[in-house]
Parts: C-alpha cells; sequence; structure tokens
C-alpha cells in the first residue's frame, strides 16, 4: 500500500506541474495510519456524473471530448506511464474551459513499451456506449 502511495505522490509531483490537464500535487504525508494526498481542487464534474446530468453526448460533444483527453494520455504514455484505471469517474470535466482532467494515478504502471507520437483513436457507439480504443491497445468505456 505505501508502495503505491509513494508511486502514486512521485507522479502526480512530476505530472501535475506540467500539464494543466492533471491536477498539480501541493503536497503528500502519512499520519495515524492513512495516506494523504494534497492536491489542486478541480471545479467540475466527472464524466459519469456530467452524462446523468444533462443525458447522453452528441456525436460532436463525445469526438471534442476525447480530442481534449487525447493530448493528456498520449503526454502520460510519452513518459512510459500508463494510467490503468482510465473511466468516466476518473474524468473530471472542468467548469472553467470544458476540458478534461485525467485524475486518480494510483493504477499507474510504468511500461517499456514505445508509443506512436501520434495516437489512432476509433469511436464505436454502441447501445449508448461510447469505447474509444488507442493505438497500442488501451481503451478509454463510457
Amino acid at each position: 500500500m505505501q508502495e503505491r502511495f509513494q508511486r502514486e505522490a512521485a507522479i502526480l509531483e512530476e505530472f501535475g506541474g506540467a500539464n494543466d490537464q492533471i491536477p498539480a500535487l501541493y503536497a503528500y504525508f502519512f499520519s495515524r495510519g492513512q495516506f494523504y494526498l494534497v492536491q489542486e481542487w478541480i471545479q467540475g464534474d466527472t464524466l459519469t456524473g456530467k452524462v446523468q446530468k444533462q443525458g447522453l453526448f452528441s456525436e460532436g460533444a463525445v469526438q471534442e471530448l476525447f480530442m481534449n483527453l487525447l493530448p493528456v494520455l498520449d503526454y502520460v504514455h510519452s513518459r512510459h506511464i500508463v494510467h490503468r484505471d482510465t473511466k468516466p469517474d476518473n474524468i473530471i470535466v472542468r467548469h472553467r474551459d470544458g476540458k478534461p482532467v485525467l485524475i486518480d494515478f494510483g493504477a499507474v504502471r510504468e511500461c517499456e513499451i514505445r508509443f506512436l507520437p501520434v495516437m489512432v483513436a476509433v469511436l464505436i457507439l454502441l447501445n449508448y456506449k461510447i469505447t474509444l480504443i488507442t493505438n497500442p491497445g488501451i481503451v478509454l468505456y463510457i
């Protein structure tokens, strides 16, 4: 548990200051048997909450969301890190600019695979579900 916490804190410390779609990490500590991260507050709704409030997104809105999310994933992947928990609950749509912010780096994994500089996205619409498949093999399911 402590190793996972230390890994998440180290990654957030590096990524949060370098990409505005990943919350900044201000501090982290252990107290009374609990681990704490002090992060930038992102004013917005999770993607899950946004869909629950306003219903299904139009095709154009989905494309815009993904086109704004892919550079964040590309940034993370370019540092040989895979988030491994990219899901609607871990994406906050920021109120001030509508951009998706990627949160919860607790399941990250370092990898040796070299990702392509430009990620290819394929949108598949099935029964009100949207799956984004990014090259090579990263899946975002909404």
